[in-house]
């Protein structure tokens, strides 16, 4: 029987019997008067009685039926749940096979790079949205300069002004792969600060009023790199560790009027050099960023290499052990100098 139909004969028998069998308590002298004059009274009442059982019987059927029809509502009501939670479940398992996929594809990239050449992995990211002194170009800088490095073939983790542990667990990653050996390059556009030799790197969620926050609120890019520096220092022989920093200390670094600042602008054209080793992309920022700002911005180096480097030569990299790049287009020691 269709279900909204059982539920209506459920609901009129249901009614229907209760109200009949109440009016024949209530008027059962008068009923059976009137249609068993020639009875006895208690022949009367029996024969009553049979109709009260019979109504009461369709009463507790029709109950029964409606109870049904509801029990079915909600049972056609869990399995549509049951159905939407099915769904919700198949999409979370396709996002976690991509997810899969994407984890397999890079293990991948890594076995096919150890196996090949040598491992490029970049950690690039831009930080503008701050509360406090936000700045102009560094989510550009690190889109611009992840599209460079990406055609230079380094596997790419890019962040755009993450919070502080979405980008402790990204550098956390980027040690990891490059503990494998290979080149690891971290590019950051954004606050920082170099403070007794550690760099600190401050991201957009942190709340940073004296030198102290710096310390106990920003990210100690050393201590989190540490791993990698371990390896590079038992392994010195074609391994090293470089520094690009895109002012000296206490200077400021400044935004540029256009798309990107003005050391990621002669940054990214540099790298596309193909005759540009490492030293030879310093001597050029060197020259070319302290030319634009009056001698107001000079990049500066700090290194221990026992190789070479060209962004532009896949090739050479299979004679490098572990070769750490990091470059940093921040103020130093004044985290919150105008840029």
């Amino acid at each position: 029987m269709d279900k909204e139909l059982l539920k209506i004969v459920g609901q009129i028998a249901g009614i229907g019997g209760i109200a009949f069998g109440v009016l024949l308590l209530l008027f059962r002298d008068v009923i059976r008067k009137a249609i068993f004059p020639k009875l006895t009274k208690e022949q009367g009442y029996k024969i009553i009685v049979l109709f009260l059982i019979l109504v009461w019987s369709v009463a507790i059927f029709g109950i029964i039926a409606w109870l049904i029809s509801i029990r079915s509502n909600d049972k056609d009501k869990e399995i549509k749940r049951s159905i939407k939670r099915t769904q919700e479940i198949s999409e979370k398992t396709e996002n976690i096979k991509q997810d899969e996929n994407d984890k397999e594809s890079f293990e991948d990239y890594l076995n096919d790079k150890i196996k090949d050449t040598k491992l490029r992995i970049a950690l690039v990211v831009g930080n503008n949205d701050y509360k406090k002194s936000p700045l102009k170009n560094p989510a550009n800088d690190a889109m611009d300069i992840s599209k460079k490095l990406t055609d230079k073939g380094f596997k790419i983790i890019k962040k755009i002004n993450p919070s502080t542990n979405e980008l402790i667990n990204s550098i956390k990653d980027f040690n990891k792969f490059l503990c494998l050996g290979g080149v690891g390059l971290f590019f950051y556009s954004g606050h920082g600060v170099q403070l007794k030799g550690q760099n600190y790197i401050i991201p957009v969620d942190a709340d940073i009023e004296t030198m102290d926050d710096v310390i106990h609120k920003s990210i100690n890019l050393n201590r989190l790199l540490a791993p990698v520096d371990k390896i590079i220092e038992d392994s010195p022989k074609r391994s090293g560790d470089v520094i690009i920093y895109s002012t000296g200390s206490g200077n400021v670094a400044f935004d540029g009027p256009g798309r990107n600042s003005i050391f990621t602008k002669h940054f990214s054209y540099a790298i596309d050099r193909d005759e540009f080793e490492l030293f030879d992309i310093l001597r050029y920022l060197c020259r070319e960023v302290s030319k634009e700002t009056n001698g107001k911005q000079i990049p500066w180096l700090s290194a221990s290499l026992d190789t070479e480097f060209y962004f532009n030569k896949l090739e050479k990299d299979k004679d490098i052990g572990v070769l750490k790049i990091l470059v940093f287009d921040s103020c130093r020691d004044d985290p919150w100098a105008a840029r």
